[in-house]
């Protein structure tokens, strides 16, 4: 972005009442976001709508387009008229759903809500870890079978978890873990180090890296090159006895491969958060799987802040735009993320 505005510009807000109401800019979330930014009304005027119903005016008025853009039907291909759009602030980090992004008029960008789902995120898969340690999806099963048993463990404290995908998320699961006395591993499509990572990888070593660890946590961004990344090689790459979780699209795991890999003992246990299809269909075999905890996608939300951090990411942007500075968290197409 090159050019400051010259008037204020016009941030739709398209609130959609079929997604929970986390997702959803009340008076009072809109206002704590604005608070944090003095005198940004005066680039800005924001409109909050419902399902879309202020269409004509998306199209016709809008520079920022603030949305889930889920849930309900929304006619994309209308927005490649929008000739005053800016950018599209999506409300999320997942933006698989929308590629390509050939219904954007030309010029404007996405960017996206990186950062806003910390600090539950984080300690969501750290409680995963834990609850992997304490073999709790095993006790979960016995449970249902009304079965009684016993195991004892040990602490996590030099243990080693694998991260694999170490972006927001999976960096900040590594820095909760390593607190924790964790050995922490990491593959990223870079390669490049982290803080919060002893041993940082590429791709190439995934599974090297998964043979190392007692405890595999799941984190990438689904694109082309990570669809069904972890299958039955990768989880018979794993230690016997290894415990897995994932906070990833469904479509990054091979689901029989892990419904196998529980039934024979192979894993201890399991922890998953993202699906192929949602809701999980009653009748899926998932349910009845042995030592595996289903979440309802519910591992990256803050019920109280999630929206106020998104609102924050957008408020920060517009100054941004307005000062010619380069976006905060822009979607790039060609990484699928």
């Amino acid at each position: 972005m090159n050019s400051n505005a010259s008037r204020r510009l016009v941030v739709n807000i398209a609130n959609i009442t079929a997604v929970p109401q986390i997702y959803w800019v009340t008076p009072d979330r809109l206002s704590a976001a604005l608070k944090k930014h003095e005198g940004l009304t005066d680039l800005a005027e924001f409109r909050v709508g419902t399902d879309y119903d202020d269409i004509n005016d998306i199209v016709e008025n809008t520079d920022i387009l603030f949305t889930s853009l889920m849930g309900l039907t929304f006619p994309l291909k209308r927005l490649s008229a929008a000739s005053k759009l800016k950018y599209v602030h999506y409300i999320g980090s997942g933006i698989d759903h929308l590629l390509p992004l050939d219904w954007m008029p030309a010029g404007a960008v996405m960017t996206k809500s990186l950062g806003a789902h910390m600090p539950v995120a984080a300690e969501y898969g750290l409680t995963t870890l834990l609850m992997l340690n304490n073999k709790m999806p095993w006790y979960v099963t016995n449970q249902r079978n009304h079965s009684w048993e016993r195991k004892f463990i040990s602490t996590v404290q030099g243990k080693t978890v694998a991260v694999i995908g170490v972006g927001a998320i999976g960096g900040a699961v590594a820095g909760l873990a390593k607190k924790l006395g964790f050995k922490v591993l990491g593959v990223r499509r870079s390669g490049e180090p982290h803080q919060n990572v002893d041993e940082m990888f590429g791709p190439e070593a995934l599974h090297k890296v998964l043979a190392r660890a007692d405890f595999v946590f799941l984190s990438a961004a689904l694109t082309d090159a990570t669809r069904k990344l972890i299958g039955r090689k990768e989880f018979d790459s794993m230690k016997p006895g290894a415990g897995f979780s994932s906070i990833s699209r469904g479509q990054v795991l091979d689901w029989d491969a892990l419904r196998a890999k529980l039934s024979d003992s192979h894993l201890s246990g399991a922890i998953v958060n993202g699906y192929e299809a949602e809701p999980v269909p009653s009748e899926s075999p998932l349910w009845d799987t042995p030592n595996l905890l289903l979440t309802p996608h519910i591992g990256t939300q803050d019920d109280n802040n999630y929206i106020v951090r998104c609102l924050d990411i957008l408020c920060n942007n517009i100054k941004r735009y307005v000062a010619g500075q380069p976006l905060l968290h822009q979607v790039q197409p060609e990484r699928g993320y």
